[in-house]
């Protein structure tokens, strides 16, 4: 790591407050690649590991929330500053950010509640030794917006620019993003995952063993003796994922029998587009199976449990520390003598025996899990995304090569764009002119998932 935090910032006595500016710092410095990697390292770890749940909750709503709306508060802080974001000093400008978040915010306005916060924020930067004419201009600030700027979903009267960059300010969407999701789609559509991705999506468990209603009763009764409540919010889908109406004390892991593998963290998309390979799978007898881009294995696990005894699943995956999460979940499982790890390049992978399915569970820009990543809009542009179709279809080339004459490629994507899905299938049939589209989805995203596309195609003989 060649930039690190200055003494000031590291060391601050640990409280929520301080460990969303450690955050959102580190993040806009390039230290963290992710939000919720480096929120969970923080968390587990001193000093953070002391903080209470509460504290736990504060700080990861500034964090994820700061992200979702850094476009807006971004441009709030030039209107209250003169200066773009980038030209103010650190760490001024990500008190600024995160102030505003919590000034702006629409649960945050009651008025004795702001100057409760304006002040958390002044005294942080006190705090971190800045300078008093800049601590200064943080509580000016600061109180500045709280009466004059409009709350983070609003934009105010007198704003001048277009209805584009309107609806950009009001949703902390970028304009390109707007744009292209507005060509692909409907308007209601449009505004229905601006909805969705600001609604905080709860935590889907799947139970690995139980398949039917029936089969989840003993199952949630147990729950329900421990005092857990839970929810199914998937029937008749999905009768063995629950929600969790409370977080739970110790974590996920104490949930029964979780060390026995009888549960597994998925998001209601992922498992969607892992029953589409489930069901194909189940047409093959002693089946061999690759799934490419496996790790850290949500998709693996339900391949896993479709080859039975006689199958065999391969994952594949370039990194080979992404691949030691797959291995142990699938040893949790107890699945791990049906699948084989393989560290390799999806554009380069073979294989000796030809493959009766292969998922290709794409790289992708990931912009239908903003709900669940609100960093992506500080990790993509417009020109980064130009990146991804053509490394999606060397992939899917590739698996092509490993198939046999009746094989079934299965394409999937965690992104709404057209040109990762639609088009990529479109060039991929172009160029393989035995291989043939039988179906194709989308599913759109929501309070309670994400958007996922799938692809399923056909290899035949004439």
């Amino acid at each position: 790591m060649s930039r690190s935090f200055p003494s000031s910032v590291k060391n601050l006595t640990p409280s929520s407050h301080a460990l969303a500016l450690l955050l959102i710092y580190g993040m806009d410095l390039g230290i963290f690649d992710k939000a919720d990697d480096a929120l969970y390292d923080a968390l587990s770890h001193a000093p953070f590991d002391r903080l209470t749940p509460q504290e736990r909750g504060l700080a990861t709503m500034l964090v994820n929330e700061s992200l979702r709306w850094s476009l807006t508060l971004k441009s709030r802080i030039k209107t209250l500053t003169k200066k773009r974001f980038k030209d103010l000093q650190a760490p001024l400008r990500h008190l600024l950010l995160l102030g505003l978040l919590s000034v702006l915010h629409p649960q945050e306005r009651e008025k004795e509640r702001t100057y409760s916060q304006v002040q958390a924020w002044v005294e942080l930067a006190k705090a971190c030794k800045l300078a008093p004419a800049q601590v200064g201009m943080l509580n000016a600030c600061l109180r500045r917006a709280s009466e004059e700027l409009a709350p983070l979903g609003d934009v105010e009267a007198n704003f001048k620019g277009t209805a584009l960059e309107r609806q950009s300010l009001a949703s902390g969407w970028p304009t390109w993003a707007l744009k292209e999701l507005q060509q692909a789609t409907d308007p209601e559509t449009v505004d229905a995952y601006i909805q969705a991705s600001h609604h905080k999506q709860p935590m889907s468990v799947f139970h690995t063993q139980a398949q039917s209603e029936a089969e989840m009763h003993p199952v949630l009764e147990t729950l329900a003796l421990q005092g857990i409540k839970t929810q199914q919010p998937f029937l008749p889908d999905f009768p063995q994922a629950i929600h969790l109406e409370d977080a739970l004390k110790g974590g996920i892991t104490t949930l029964p029998d979780w060390d026995a593998g009888a549960w597994y963290v998925q998001d209601y998309g992922s498992a969607w587009v892992a029953r589409h390979a489930w069901e194909a799978v189940k047409t093959y007898q002693d089946p061999v199976v690759v799934d490419l881009c496996a790790a850290p294995g949500s998709k693996t696990w339900w391949l896993a449990k479709a080859v039975e005894d006689g199958g065999h699943v391969h994952a594949v995956d370039v990194s080979a520390k992404r691949l030691e999460r797959l291995t142990e979940n699938m040893t949790r499982l107890k699945l791990n003598d049906r699948v084989s790890v393989h560290t390799a390049d999806a554009t380069t992978f073979t294989l000796d025996t030809p493959a009766d399915v292969v998922l290709v569970d794409a790289p992708c820009s990931a912009l239908g899990t903003i709900s669940h990543h609100p960093d992506l809009w500080m990790n993509r542009s417009e020109a980064s995304l130009k990146e991804f179709p053509p490394l999606q279809l060397a992939i899917l080339s590739q698996a092509a090569s490993v198939c046999h004459e009746s094989s079934i490629l299965i394409y999937s994507t965690c992104t709404w764009r057209v040109a990762e899905n639609q088009r990529v299938i479109e060039a991929f049939l172009k160029t393989h002119l035995d291989w043939r589209l039988v179906e194709d989805h989308t599913l759109s995203m929501t309070a309670l998932h994400d958007s996922f596309y799938v692809a399923i195609l056909h290899h035949f003989n004439d």
